[in-house]
């Protein structure tokens, strides 16, 4: 694709290894030396680690091209995540020792008997392990055991070991002070510079016949640098990733500007990839967490889709208030109609089962209660006047309020039936009579 679009003569920053592009920069030149001190002290075990594509790979590829294979036999592991009996198959299949149907202590005399051979025809046997921070304690104890051969006063078997930089801890481990005590040489590879840097990529366009095109600018080398922390993995991604954006936008100059955006879209597809959200929690964690919907999302991937679902519009919530108002406006109106009808009707109590049309409760209203009090003489001045008038209290005045002044009314006698009250007087006028209010 984009190698033909800018006249490259190969792909200049594949994720594969390969020792044609190997760079030699400050860290990688101090690893050889270390490898090339431990080759010539023979025997024993070379540790290199560093981090997650710092370029432990294509240093020891770089290192085997420039071997002389008639000095040396190369046995090569990469998958080191095994059990102590496995491990011991491995080996003898990276040597292409015979294995089948053979019991351990078989196995592990026919690698010994190897070695030795190997050793007398002037061949060095050199085992490089992949990945060693994920060797268990008994792998490491086999490997112990077999750098204990010995030819001709020196140590039959080299062990060259790359691992991430956990391996340095594990190998602090007290119990290993025997394995420890073998190592000629360590080395741990750090990242780049921003020199060297932009030196990597400058000699990786070279070696695939890079002729200026695309021409790539000052601060364009400053951002890969910043994106990639000088780590050559990660420089190679974002520089192949930069190249196809540019044989897609058909650029012929790239900027930072370019790198900003590829660097986010790697991103983007990192997370997915790796199963992240947005908070950068692993998905499939267990949360106890309410999203906007009101149900409790149990992983984050739950929530990412919680999160996707749409809610609702305006039409939607407009679609169910009237869903809701169907029925209450209904059940208002029948109760603002019976409220209308039972005044008129002179009677507190419908006379039948009173039944909602929108509700399938049929409602019966308890008996009215009877609100008829006895009027006390305080209440006679206000209450129409009735078939007999009651006594009032004489601390009571009758009220002349607007009213003219004139003769004083006649005051009948209490009737004769009238109970006694000991503080009571024959009342005065009668103030509904005087204010016109019939009688």
């Amino acid at each position: 694709m984009y190698d033909k679009f800018y006249r490259l003569s190969a792909l200049p920053f594949q994720l594969i290894p390969d020792a044609q592009f190997f760079f030699e920069s400050t860290v990688h030149r101090q690893a050889m030396a270390y490898l090339s001190y431990g080759l010539c002290h023979a025997g024993g075990f070379i540790v290199i680690t560093g981090e997650i594509g710092a370029g432990k790979t294509i240093l020891v590829d770089h290192l085997l091209s420039a071997l002389d294979y008639k000095k040396f036999v190369i046995g090569r592991i990469v998958t080191t995540r095994l059990a102590r009996d496995d491990f011991l198959y491995l080996i003898a299949s990276g040597f292409g020792i015979a294995r089948e149907t053979l019991a351990k202590g078989s196995l592990l005399q026919n690698i010994i008997d190897f070695i030795i051979a190997m050793q007398r025809i002037g061949r060095r046997p050199i085992l490089i392990l992949d990945e060693a921070q994920n060797l268990n304690f008994e792998a490491l104890e086999e490997l112990r055991m077999l750098s204990n051969v010995v030819f001709d006063k020196e140590f039959a078997l080299q062990t060259l070991l790359l691992g991430q930089p956990q391996f340095r801890s594990i190998l602090g481990n007290p119990s290993l002070e025997q394995l420890r005590q073998r190592i000629t040489s360590a080395y741990h590879l750090g990242p780049l510079n921003e020199v060297e840097t932009r030196a990597y990529i400058e000699h990786r366009l070279q070696q695939a016949d890079w002729k200026g095109d695309p021409r790539l600018s000052d601060d364009c080398f400053s951002a890969l640098y910043l994106h990639s922390g000088g780590l050559p993995r990660r420089i190679n991604s974002l520089c192949s990733r930069l190249l196809l954006h540019g044989f897609l936008e058909e650029l012929h100059t790239l900027t930072g500007r370019a790198v900003q955006k590829v660097a986010k879209d790697l991103r983007d597809e990192n997370r997915v990839i790796a199963g992240h959200s947005d908070e950068g929690r692993p998905r499939g964690e267990a949360i106890r967490e309410t999203n906007h919907s009101g149900v409790k999302a149990e992983t984050l991937l739950d929530r990412a889709l919680c999160r996707l679902t749409r809610s609702p519009n305006a039409g939607e919530r407009t679609k169910k208030v009237l869903r809701i108002g169907g029925w209450i406006v209904p059940t208002t109106a029948s109760l603002g109609i019976l409220l209308l009808i039972l005044p008129d009707s002179g009677s507190t109590r419908p006379t039948a089962l009173i039944t909602f049309p929108t509700l399938p409760v049929a409602y019966e209203p308890p008996p009215a209660p009877n609100l008829s009090l006895p009027r006390w003489p305080e209440e006679a001045s206000s209450a129409p006047k009735g078939p007999s008038r009651a006594p009032l209290s004489v601390h009571s005045k009758p009220s002349h309020k607007g009213q003219r002044p004139g003769p004083p009314p006649h005051r009948p006698d209490p009737p004769r039936d009238a109970p006694p009250r000991g503080d009571s007087l024959p009342v005065g006028p009668d103030t509904s009579a005087q204010q016109g209010q019939p009688r």
